[in-house]
């Protein structure tokens, strides 16, 4: 696959993947900003905004469809993405279909309404489970006092204050050329994507206004935190600050994810949780990365009287991690599967898309594609036990839990 770097006469830039198999492109963006400039009181405004352009572009769906083209928007704690993906035919009539959604949306008041119902029924739903419920706990804790504290889907109080004014303010500041990034895939060359380019983003504002987020680390020290649910399992979320995209034991702390915990029962935590003991259906860990911070973050979901035995177990492995209980056929079986599953991710253009653009957001260049593969074959054992010395020590570990476990000793902090 060859990635090429395209800047637009405008000077927006570009990843490129040329590709004609098919008649059709799919093009991705990212706009720094995200659900950490929500202003305080207005938690849930970046994910408000996404829902009411996909609620505008609706009032263009009959053109859409005519077009066979699709829209798309969603938002994360520090970026707004959105895409399209249309027939090489109809490049020009996308690239304007997505200017009017993003430089002249409509914010009109029966959708504000609607996305708002939305979000209050998700609130009152989904935003109850205790696996959403502990995640919630956890940020909360491991951020105090941080925007990364603030949910992205806000609260049922947060929810009813959000205006058509704020929504129009947030797009004004947020919404410019400085900030963006852009991936395109499939039946479309640097001159095509130049121009498209410039047609659908360039009457944005050159220079975003964003709010400065700081870097934060995780609490230390440790703590636990229960949300009680009257239900039959608990939902369980552990981790605690993990290495930035622009640390060098970046890579290692990779690969030791994946062997704590990181696929399926290929891992040590679901060795020992799920295979030995049948306490979860399934533990897994990932590495979670912010604009700001980056975590080692874990879940499992257990029944309430399991949950002790399973956090004992969960700081048992990581404290032999901690300690080096590492060998090299850990590392081994962990390069062979990073090196051999990561092609799979690029089965589709959406797909390929989408990988693409969070490497270009995380500010790496395209020569991290290629390179990938060297740069996890030449992690070695004294690398993981570095970073596993860094980056798991169990008394820090964060621990949420929503549900009714019976905990020994008593739940403190």
């Amino acid at each position: 696959m060859i990635i090429q770097e395209v800047t637009s006469p405008g000077g927006i830039q570009a990843w490129l993947v040329e590709d004609y198999a098919l008649p059709m492109f799919t093009l991705y963006y990212g706009f720094e900003g995200g659900g950490a400039q929500d202003p305080a009181g207005k938690e849930g405004l970046t994910n408000f905004v996404t829902l009411a352009l996909d609620k505008g572009t609706r009032a263009l769906q009959r053109r859409a469809e005519e077009l066979a083209l699709r829209l798309s928007f969603h938002a994360t704690t520090d970026t707004i993405f959105g895409g399209v993906e249309a027939l090489s035919e109809n490049r020009d009539a996308a690239s304007q279909l997505l200017k009017r959604a993003l430089t002249h949306p409509r914010f009109d008041a029966d959708a504000i309404e609607d996305v708002r119902r939305r979000l209050l029924s998700f609130h009152a739903g989904e935003a109850r489970m205790p696996w959403f419920v502990a995640r919630v706990q956890w940020d909360a804790v491991a951020f105090a006092g941080h925007p990364y504290a603030r949910q992205i889907a806000g609260t049922e109080a947060t929810i009813p204050v959000i205006t058509a004014a704020d929504i129009r303010a947030y797009t004004a500041r947020v919404f410019a050329r400085d900030r963006l990034k852009v991936v395109a895939v499939g039946d479309i060359i640097p001159a095509e994507l130049g121009k498209f380019l410039d047609d659908a983003f360039g009457e944005l504002p050159a220079s975003a206004n964003l709010t400065p987020v700081p870097a934060i680390t995780p609490v230390l020290g440790g703590r636990l935190r229960v949300a009680d649910m009257d239900v039959s399992q608990s939902g369980v979320q552990f981790g605690v600050g993990a290495v930035p995209y622009d640390d060098p034991d970046y890579v290692a702390a990779e690969v030791l994810t994946h062997i704590v915990g990181g696929s399926g029962i290929a891992s040590k935590l679901a060795d020992e949780v799920r295979v030995k003991r049948g306490l979860a259906f399934s533990i897994e860990t990932w590495l979670e990365r912010f604009g700001n911070a980056a975590v080692f973050r874990g879940t499992v979901y257990t029944h309430n009287d399991k949950v002790a035995q399973s956090l004992d177990i969960i700081n048992e492995v990581l404290r032999k991690i901690w300690d080096g209980a590492l060998t090299q056929a850990d590392l081994e079986d962990a390069q062979g599967y990073l090196i051999a599953s990561y092609p799979l991710r690029f089965d589709s253009y959406p797909n390929i898309a989408d990988e693409l653009l969070g490497l270009f957001m995380a500010g790496f260049g395209p020569e991290f594609f290629e390179n990938r593969k060297r740069l996890i074959a030449a992690v070695t054992l004294d690398d993981l036990k570095r970073v596993a010395k860094r980056m798991l020590d169990p008394k820090d570990l964060i621990v949420s839990i929503a549900g009714s476990p019976a905990l020994q000793p008593p739940r403190t902090d």
